[in-house]
Formats: C-alpha cells, sequence, structure tokens
C-alpha cells in the first residue's frame, strides 16, 4: 500500500499545539508522512491558501492529501476560501480530509472525516448502511469506562434530590456555545452578532417558561470567556457554569460538582445548538431539541425544528434506532488521540476521491 502524505494547513491559534502534536506523532508511523503549513509560523507564514495551492500544483508540496482542523465538519470546510482550496486539491486528484475532538470522552479524542467536493462530510454516503443495533459491550475498552462511569454518576444522581430547589420534569437545560456561527439560518436571522448568544438563550428562555417550565442555563469550560454571552442580561434563570474556577470571572452563577450528570438527571428535555454534551444527553437517552449544523444534521438523529415558530412543538420524541446508527458512525470515526495517525490513514483509504 502506498504511503499516504498528509499535508495539515492551518491558521487558526486554537488549533496549533493539537495539530503540531499529531503532525510529530507520524513519525512513528510508517504508513504515512505528515507536514504542516502553519499561517502562525514565521517561516511557513507566506503559503497563504492561493500560494499552498501553487505549491500543490508544481509539486512543491508532494502530497496526496490535505487537511486541516475543523469543528462539525462545518465551520471552515464551507468557507469560501477552504472551498477554494478543497476544489483545487479535487482537481489534482488529492484527497481532502478535516479532524475535530471526538465524540464519546470528547477531549480526550479525535476523530477523522473527509470532505467531498462540496465540503461535506462522509456521513451522507455511510448511514444508509450503518448498523441500527449497538452493543456497548463490543465498544473499545476507553469507550466502555467513560460510558460506565458516566452512568455511574447520572444514575446516583437521579436517586437524589434536584438541586437548588428545581423540581424533576419541570426544567428544561439549555446549552449554548460561544457563538452562533453553526447555529442554522432561521435561529441567527435577527441577532446582533455582538450579543447573539445571549439573544438566542433569552429567546429560549421566554419560551419555556410560556410552557409552564423552568429554564435553566449550562455553560461550557471556556465559558468565562465567550465575549457574546452576558449572563448579567439573562434574567430570571438559574445559570451554571462548568468548573468551578468560573465562578471567579462569573460570581453570579451556580456550580456543582457533577453539574452536567444533576441537571440532566431530572430536566424534562434539552435545548442545544450543536454543542458535543449530546454525547452525555445521548447516553442518558434524554430528548434533544437542536438549533445548529452539524454532522446531525438531517438525519432524525434529534428534534430539528424548522423555525421559533416550531421549536418547542415536539421536544419529546426520540428516534432510539436513528440515535444507535449516530453512536455507531461514531464509533468508527474516532481514536484516542495516541492512534491519530492510523485513523487518517483509515479513512484517507476507505474512500474515493469524493467529486459529488
Amino acid at each position: 500500500m502506498d504511503q499516504v502524505r498528509i499535508l495539515f494547513w492551518n491558521d487558526k491559534e486554537l488549533y496549533e499545539l493539537k495539530t503540531r502534536q499529531i503532525v510529530l506523532a507520524s513519525l512513528r508511523y510508517p504508513s504515512c508522512k505528515m507536514w504542516m503549513s502553519s499561517m502562525l509560523d514565521h517561516f511557513m507564514s507566506g503559503f497563504t491558501i492561493d500560494r499552498t495551492i501553487e505549491a500543490l500544483r508544481t509539486k512543491q508540496f508532494d502530497v496526496n492529501c490535505v487537511a486541516r482542523r475543523d469543528e462539525h465538519g462545518k465551520l471552515w470546510g464551507r468557507q469560501e476560501e477552504w472551498m477554494k482550496m478543497i476544489t483545487a486539491c479535487h482537481e489534482l486528484g488529492i484527497k481532502t480530509l478535516n479532524y475535530d475532538f471526538g465524540y464519546f470522552d470528547h477531549y480526550n479524542t479525535f476523530m477523522v472525516d473527509t470532505y467531498d467536493s462540496k465540503a461535506r462530510s462522509s456521513i451522507g454516503l455511510d448511514w444508509p448502511t450503518v448498523s441500527d443495533k449497538l452493543d456497548w459491550n463490543t465498544t473499545p475498552e476507553y469507550v466502555q469506562k467513560y460510558r460506565n462511569k458516566f452512568l455511574k454518576i447520572l444514575n446516583k444522581a437521579k436517586n437524589e434530590k434536584p438541586i437548588n430547589g428545581l423540581k424533576s420534569g419541570e426544567y428544561v437545560v439549555i446549552w449554548p456555545q460561544y457563538s452562533m456561527d453553526l447555529v442554522r439560518p432561521e435561529f441567527r436571522e435577527g441577532l446582533n452578532k455582538k450579543t447573539e448568544v445571549t439573544d438566542w438563550v433569552n429567546r429560549i428562555c421566554d419560551m419555556v417558561r410560556a410552557q409552564g417550565l423552568t429554564p435553566v442555563v449550562k455553560g461550557g469550560p471556556a465559558m468565562e470567556h465567550w465575549g457574546r454571552l452576558n449572563i448579567q442580561h439573562i434574567k430570571d434563570t438559574p445559570i451554571y457554569v462548568h468548573a468551578e474556577h468560573q465562578l471567579k470571572e462569573l460570581p453570579t452563577a451556580g456550580y456543582e460538582k457533577y453539574i452536567n450528570h444533576k441537571l440532566i438527571a431530572h430536566a424534562k428535555y434539552h435545548v442545544v445548538s450543536c454543542s458535543s454534551v449530546t454525547n452525555e444527553l445521548v447516553l442518558a437517552e434524554a430528548p434533544v431539541i437542536a438549533t445548529g449544523e452539524s454532522w446531525f444534521t438531517g438525519l432524525d438523529i434529534f428534534n430539528e425544528p424548522k423555525g421559533w415558530d416550531d421549536l418547542l412543538d415536539n421536544p419529546m420524541k426520540i428516534n432510539h434506532a436513528n440515535r444507535n446508527k449516530w453512536a455507531n458512525w461514531w464509533l468508527s470515526r474516532q481514536v484516542q488521540k495516541d492512534d491519530a495517525c492510523n485513523k487518517f490513514v483509515e479513512i484517507y483509504n476507505k474512500y474515493p476521491l469524493l467529486n459529488t
């Protein structure tokens, strides 16, 4: 089998170290060679997308694959500049891949996926043949440990009273993210860019209260740095941070150890954009409304209302067969970080050049 030669391209500080770690790890794998062109590296900073494309055409960069870090397979892949890269690569017979954190045991894993010529994921190709039967006992050991630990803490929380006076089955957890960049257009319309996360949360809170339920907001691991969310402008709503140290920056919020488990244990349902917390909600078999775009879009995995008017029309529906398929697809894509190089090679070899 020919050696896979992958060029990583990066222009985001957030992804620089993770990408370099993957490239360095490839030195241990004879099945592939990896290089990195970084706009943050003074030596390589001249290699813009246009110059990189030219280097690929002239074989100055003699590779058979170009990859980048993406989020939900969509955040950067569908941008005009990267679409230019994808189009050029496919014309040159060079495959395009992307990577992100995995789903289960999110921050300790990576996943690898393809871009077709329109920057779409391969999940659409795989979906018809993914099994809807799921046996957790056959999953990798690290996944079983992660799931078992999560369910043990969750079940303990179910046998305890809800936190801070909340009533079981009478509250809804809203899980915002740092921006609305991956929210579907119909839910972004009319939002002010500078306050869009706050506005999205407040609108959902009002709709939840109109149902006679209590909205609860739970932030993420970097919530204190989210410039588009101001919790001072979210009124009469319990707000919880992810980690205790965040209270220094957000003193009006609340925190408890195992906060996710405790909120999930007694919630009626959940509203997300496309947060990775859905992996916990899948394990908990909890109802989920999704307003964002991700690999799950259009596959009837979560409830995806058409717009604000029907946001809460059918919050409790769960398609268990499709959630099993969803979990199986992820289990075929994600690996512990040390195995990332092998997964890049596997995904590269699995798919033809997707010029669809």
